[in-house]
């Protein structure tokens, strides 16, 4: 965890971070907890140091730059093709970036406002790639979900009607045993009579009908 010594990249990157979370309407709480785990340091040590950097600057975040049309069509188009074939925001975001993490968090932050600010924009870069938009990926796993939970619901329904299906023969198993235990000294009283062997016979035929 670092304690001091800011270096101009550091102090770069949290201005930055400030000007992105100002524009799209992001807490600066938000820019204090994730540029603490960007630095290694800590949360209250990046605020304190922005302050200190704002006095020292008159008060005033650094200045906004906006995306153009192209930029913004570029990173949407980037990013949508990106998550497609399995990446994260993340890291389509820095492979745009070319591994500038500032510009990383820059890009990252605009594509998050535009799926939340500009969802028709991002349906239309998504249908001119081919590829799902993320309300579309969205309902996808809300569908997903639902059929797994019905799948396990008729599961679980298909185990308790085995399960008492088996109960039901372990009952009627045990009752079988207990009438062959008792046939056979009725097969001792018949033995005289002759119908003994059609007797046993029919007690087999039960016995191996439910074991």
């Amino acid at each position: 965890m670092k304690k001091s010594g800011w270096s101009n990249d550091e102090e770069r990157l949290l201005r930055e971070l400030a000007a992105a979370a100002e524009k799209s309407g992001g807490s600066l709480s938000g820019v204090f907890r994730e540029a603490a785990g960007l630095m290694g340091r800590k949360p209250d040590s990046v605020r304190n140091h922005y302050y200190a950097l704002l006095r020292e600057s008159g008060g005033r975040a650094a200045a906004y730059v906006p995306f153009t049309e192209a930029e913004t069509r570029r990173l949407l188009t980037h990013i949508l093709s990106r998550r497609s074939e399995g990446c994260s925001v993340r890291k389509a975001a820095l492979e745009l970036a070319n591994g500038d993490v500032s510009l990383m968090l820059r890009y990252q932050n605009k594509y998050r406002s535009l799926v939340a600010k500009r969802p028709d924009l991002v349906r239309e870069a998504a249908a001119s790639c081919g590829v799902p938009s993320p309300s579309e990926e969205r309902k996808r796993e809300r569908l997903g979900s639902a059929d797994r939970k019905e799948l396990l619901r008729l599961l679980d329904a298909k185990n308790a009607e085995l399960k008492k299906q088996h109960e039901r023969f372990m009952l009627l198993h045990a009752m079988f045993t207990k009438l062959c235990e008792l046939d056979r000294g009725l097969v001792r009283q018949l033995a005289a009579k002759g119908e003994a062997v059609e007797l046993r016979k029919l007690i087999d035929r039960i016995s191996s009908g439910i074991e």
